[in-house]
């Protein structure tokens, strides 16, 4: 597929900022064919990373890592939303995901610190918290988890939730017995054990019985698969859609698939690879000039890992990953890891991991139309896709891919899921990295980790 051809030559990708009225509660909502920029909110803490709805969108709960709190804010008044206050984590919350009032955070405890000697590896914690009957927040406890979780998603199946988590455990690496600030994959000196996935049943009001299943990632079957480092899978991302799990092995550049039919039994499926991008039009100097006439990836220079391996440039490793809303579809951000890696866009798969298409480098080109494109991070990896989602809005689907580099939403539509179609390129604060999409509200909000701040 070759979605630039989508527009005629020149052109301009055209902006329809049509407002359109939000249902009142238990209404449907009406025809929704545009979005425009409503708000931003400033968030006392550092940083704005990942963000979740609570209570049918009528409050939004972020993390802040850098702060070590998860934040939780009020937009019962979207034009105008307000914080409700803060809850200290027991280390940096690295993903939240919420059900109802209920809300669950991945939290990285045991933090290596440049430096000093590597950590012991002791358990992260999935913390629990809720909104009480007067809105404040509050933690209920915690469950042990893997040592560095990252992604989660939660599920309430009958009287039990389920959280799906990333157990990604990313490099640790030692030099003199002392961390360092490298975190590249294939290093000789990686202390870190082997990422994995776990599936947590708990009751929030029972905490003590909560059950945890590890899904092992093979290094056999990420090494049939073609992935990069069979032996460190680093999980990262997951998506959930009826009783599928996609989850993202971004250094790795590949996506597990996880069978949820029986949450208290999930089976790995298998693994595919998402591969190298073909040769697309790039801007690959970082020269001051914004110049898409290089070849990307045959024109990039030798992609080196942290050993000093050659990894080929152009491999999309991934971030973040989505089901388009009838569940036939994945989207995946192909944000890259090292330099000249990643797809400078957004692919698309069949659920069980066959290609079927991506951008082309379309999405850098609307970046540069609408001047949004990062030229300073052309000879790294571009827009940096990093964050992607899905939804429905009245009779209609939609596909919102953030560019954490250009700082943008891009929306597309998806009716007919194996062909995006273009249709705006919207402001976020800088570097979006999560999203959350409530149709209920006709809401999109992305958390700008590096503004801090909540669009």
């Amino acid at each position: 597929m070759n979605y630039h051809n989508l527009l005629p030559g020149g052109a301009t990708l055209a902006l329809a900022l049509l407002s359109c009225p939000a249902p009142g509660f238990g209404q449907s909502p009406p025809q929704v064919d545009s979005f425009r920029p409503l708000a931003s909110f400033n968030v006392p803490g550092i940083n704005a990373e990942i963000v979740d709805s609570l209570q049918n969108g009528q409050f939004l709960v972020y993390t802040d890592a850098s702060a070590q709190e998860l934040g939780f804010a009020d937009i019962r008044n979207a034009a105008r939303p307000r914080m409700l206050g803060t809850l200290a984590m027991p280390g940096e919350p690295t993903s939240v995901s919420v059900v109802g009032r209920h809300v669950f955070v991945a939290v990285w405890s045991d933090l290596p610190v440049v430096g000093m000697p590597a950590p012991t590896f002791a358990p992260g914690k999935m913390v629990v918290a809720e909104l009480d009957s007067q809105n404040r927040p509050q933690i209920l406890g915690s469950v042990d988890i893997g040592f560095h979780p990252d992604s989660c998603k939660v599920r309430r199946i009958g009287n039990q939730f389920y959280v799906v988590v990333a157990i990604e455990n990313q490099p640790v690496i030692v030099q003199n017995g002392l961390v360092t600030a490298d975190d590249r994959p294939g290093s000789p000196n990686d202390i870190s054990p082997a990422g994995l996935v776990q599936v947590i049943r708990l009751d929030p009001n029972n905490l003590a019985n909560a059950v945890v299943t590890d899904i092992a990632l093979p290094a056999s079957l990420l090494s049939a698969a073609g992935c990069l480092y069979p032996d460190d899978p680093q999980p990262e991302f997951v998506a959930w859609e009826g009783t599928q799990v996609a989850v993202t092995l971004q250094e790795n550049n590949g996506v597990a698939r996880i069978d949820m039919s029986n949450p208290n039994q999930p089976v790995l499926q298998g693994v595919f690879s998402t591969g190298i991008v073909r040769d697309r039009r790039a801007d690959l100097r970082n020269n001051a000039e914004i110049s898409l006439t290089q070849l990307y990836p045959s024109q990039a220079p030798v992609v080196r890992d942290g050993g000093g391996n050659p990894v080929p440039a152009g491999s999309r490793m991934p971030d973040a990953i989505a089901f388009s809303p009838d569940g036939s579809v994945l989207y995946s951000a192909d944000e890259g890891e090292l330099n000249f890696t990643g797809g400078r866009g957004f692919s698309l798969w069949n659920s069980n991991g066959s290609f079927l298409g991506d951008c082309d480098g379309s999405l850098e080109q609307f970046a540069v139309w609408f001047g949004h494109y990062p030229q300073a991070r052309s000879a790294a990896r571009g827009i940096e896709v990093e964050g992607i989602a899905t939804g429905r809005f009245g009779n209609r689907d939609f596909l919102f891919v953030l560019s954490e580099r250009g700082s943008f939403m891009a929306v597309y539509d998806i009716n007919s899921p194996q062909q995006p179609r273009p249709l705006q390129l919207l402001p976020t604060g800088l570097s979006p990295e999560g999203i959350v999409v409530i149709p209920q509200r006709n809401l999109v909000v992305t958390a700008d980790e590096l503004s801090g701040t909540l669009t």
